[in-house]
């Protein structure tokens, strides 16, 4: 059986675009699934995206589909048994080992490294991000026979209850910090930014009460 067990609703500050994202469980499985609607380069563009991870909130595999401008977009990811990656059926050695898939065009996969970190302190959650960026640095990947430049991170990073009484507000938290560090440069860790922004929207959501 299906327990869907929150909903949200982000309207994004940088370009025009909002995001919608359900939250369920299912089969000893959770479920991100959602939609972004946004402007990029000039450009209409339209993602639906779904990201199944396991009990550890480490992800099993993902989809996004949609479009960009006149381009059709469609993406197959797939985390194997033995931490091998799959992009559209092409191995992607650069990356094994790692846990997670983080689509940069919404916040939602941002919950899935937040679920595991119950207890850890906010300057350990930031010596965390600071880490895995550096570890992203080194990462040599290739797609379809060519190989990218150098890959950069931004972190934004928060802590519950310091920043914010509820999930909604610790979201918000940890999308501020995210947008301030790439507003400062981007490839950098901003942590402890809260919600007392004035001008800090946040979002209309939903959440189911047990």
């Amino acid at each position: 059986m299906t327990v869907t067990t929150a909903s949200i609703l982000w309207r994004r500050l940088d370009v025009e675009g909002h995001d919608a994202c359900l939250l369920s469980q299912a089969d000893g499985a959770h479920s991100l699934e959602g939609q972004a609607i946004f402007v990029q380069d000039g450009k209409p563009c339209c993602l639906a995206y779904a990201v199944i991870c396991d009990t550890g909130w480490r992800t099993r595999s993902a989809r996004v589909d949609g479009i960009l401008g006149m381009r059709e977009l469609h993406y197959a990811i797939e985390r194997r048994a033995h931490g091998a990656w799959m992009l559209n059926g092409e191995p992607q050695r650069g990356v094994a080992g790692l846990v997670d898939v983080d689509l940069g065009f919404t916040p939602a996969s941002n919950l899935l490294a937040i679920r595991r970190l119950p207890g850890t302190s906010l300057a350990d959650a930031a010596e965390r991000a600071e880490a895995l960026r550096k570890a992203i640095n080194q990462l040599h990947l290739a797609h379809r026979g060519r190989t990218l430049g150098t890959i950069t991170a931004s972190f934004g990073v928060s802590a519950f209850p310091e920043l914010g009484a509820s999930w909604v507000e610790i979201v918000n938290a940890v999308d501020r910090s995210l947008y301030q560090a790439k507003a400062d440069g981007r490839d950098r860790i901003v942590a402890g930014l809260g919600k007392a922004d004035p001008n800090w929207d946040l979002p209309t959501a939903s959440q189911s009460v047990a």
